[in-house]
């Protein structure tokens, strides 16, 4: 027996989407009506692929964000997401995985290139809180990897700058142990929440491997290591930018429930006691 058609097809091959695809393509603005469950985010990856170009997919609240990106996994669409930090400006204790995935989605938008198409989905309280700007990127995170050339010294440094605490030894996220040419760090979140093991032969590191704290033995090597600091400098929020500075300009942008998000971002605004950074 045939198949039924996918939702995502049978958008595709919709006379509607021909018609917003071809008023976005125009530079025009389009008010769509009666969007129901999870069409939105179908329309959202219809788009994108029709258009082959980026869409900016913006919500009203966090769970929202959380849904689409769940159903743009099913449908085989690629996305981005960009979390709101849950603190308000000029706070120190954002959750560090939340910054992490930030400067995650500065990364993956400034890398993408002509006849990329992701939708990428950011509820307003992300959209109006500041991103680090590229040149801030590196003072929040650190890449390494085995064979990379790494001073021990400013590989310290770097930890204790970004909020790291020395210990004899690591028991907690945050924390790092050095002992000879071997570091031991706890991340605080990112791509490796796990405690790693970093030796060094002379400036270049040898091996990352995971670590077991119950044994604090070693042995799963890691090819790569994102670290993210652990506390957020708030005045990073004053020198920042608006994400969508580093959307290409070629990206189109769907507002889903429009006086919700409109709603929700005034909320949001109107809880600030000083709109620096917003």
């Amino acid at each position: 027996m045939p198949t039924a058609a996918s939702p995502i097809s049978q958008i595709l091959t919709g006379e509607p989407i021909a018609d917003l695809a071809e008023a976005l393509a125009g530079s025009r603005n389009v008010a769509a009506n009666g969007a129901v469950g999870s069409s939105t985010v179908f329309v959202a990856a219809a788009l994108a692929r029709t258009l082959g170009r980026p869409v900016v997919l913006v919500v009203a609240h966090l769970d929202d964000a959380e849904h689409a990106i769940e159903e743009l996994d099913l449908l085989g669409t690629g996305s981005i997401r960009l979390p709101a930090l849950e603190v308000l400006p000029g706070e120190s204790d954002a959750a560090a995985d939340l910054l992490a995935e930030r400067i995650a989605a500065v990364r993956a938008v400034l890398a993408l290139r002509e006849g990329d198409a992701p939708v990428i989905v950011a509820p307003i309280h992300a959209l109006m809180q500041s991103v680090p700007r590229p040149s801030q990127v590196e003072r929040l995170s650190l890449r390494i990897a085995p064979g990379q050339r790494q001073k021990p010294e400013d590989f310290v440094d770097w930890l204790s700058a970004a909020g790291y605490d020395r210990r004899d030894t690591i028991e907690d996220p945050g924390e790092f142990a050095v002992r000879g040419g071997i570091v031991d760090v706890f991340p605080t979140g990112g791509e490796t929440t796990s405690p790693v093991r970093i030796d060094f032969f002379g400036d270049e590191i040898d091996r990352i491997t995971e670590i077991d704290l119950d044994s604090m033995g070693s042995d799963r090597r890691l090819e790569r290591v994102e670290l993210v600091a652990a506390t957020l400098d708030p005045n990073l929020a004053d020198e920042g930018v608006s994400f969508l500075d580093l959307v290409p300009d070629r990206a189109a942008a769907i507002l889903a429930e429009t006086m919700e998000v409109t709603e929700q971002g005034r909320g949001y605004f109107e809880r600030l006691t000083d709109s620096r950074g917003v």
